[in-house]
């Protein structure tokens, strides 16, 4: 009985998770559920990776909160979709610093690898960099350097360029500042990245609150070294990304 009972919240906690449902998914969360617990009965997406998905397309303010408030109960931040994507990809592709951050920190909280979620590459062989690139938000391009994506992914031969337009920032974006050097979405190269990136001033390692909540740009700690982490770190960056 318990068992049953167990899956029926798991699976409400996907759903509400998919439909962008802050309320409800944190009260299922106080219950002491596993943020990555649940699966969506329709597609078979984690609660985590179904936000993800649907936020990537629509940047609703709803998936947005359940996000954050997955991240913060200690959801995997590395999760990808059936094609291979992450948040950190949306993230990118939608030049929200704000939230690019909260993931990087998270991801240096729980010792997750480069290669798990700042140099992963969807099913296209494209990563949160690429994206970066491709929304021409030279910010989050000198965010992710900063961390340590690897820019020479840029120039691999087998990467499927992104035909489509990049889209349109979420509400609260960071963009790049005036005069700042647009960087091509379709033809970028590792040295156009960097370039790039020395335009923006290296941001700030987010090892504390302070750091991480303060309005010029700050990044999480690199992921190449070890974090200087502060309980309430993850709080603080949620609540600036809100």
């Amino acid at each position: 009985m318990k068992l049953a009972i167990h899956y029926e919240l798991d699976k409400a906690l996907a759903i509400a998770a998919r439909n962008g449902d802050p309320t409800i998914v944190d009260k299922l969360l106080e219950t002491g559920l596993h943020p990555d617990s649940g699966r969506d009965p329709d597609s078979g997406l984690s609660p985590f990776t179904a936000a993800s998905q649907q936020w990537g397309s629509s940047g609703s303010s709803g998936h947005f909160q359940v996000l954050i408030s997955l991240l913060q109960h200690g959801a995997d931040p590395g999760q990808v979709d059936q094609n291979g994507r992450s948040l950190l990809m949306w993230a990118a592709l939608r030049a929200n610093a704000q939230l690019l951050r909260l993931i990087l920190f998270e991801a240096g909280q729980a010792g997750l690898h480069h290669t798990k979620v700042l140099d992963a590459q969807d099913d296209r062989g494209r990563t949160a960099l690429m994206e970066a690139v491709a929304a021409q938000d030279d910010g989050c391009v000198a965010l992710l350097l900063a961390a340590g994506a690897d820019a020479d992914l840029l120039g691999q031969p087998g990467v499927v360029a992104r035909d489509e337009e990049a889209a349109p920032p979420a509400a609260g974006a960071e963009t790049a500042p005036a005069g700042a050097p647009a960087l091509s979405h379709a033809r970028a190269t590792p040295g156009d990245a960097r370039r790039a990136a020395r335009t923006n001033p290296a941001p700030r390692s987010c090892a504390t609150p302070e750091s991480c909540a303060a309005p010029e740009p700050c990044c999480a700690q690199s992921m190449s070294s070890p974090a200087a982490s502060s309980p309430m770190g993850a709080s603080a960056c949620a609540g600036a990304a809100a």
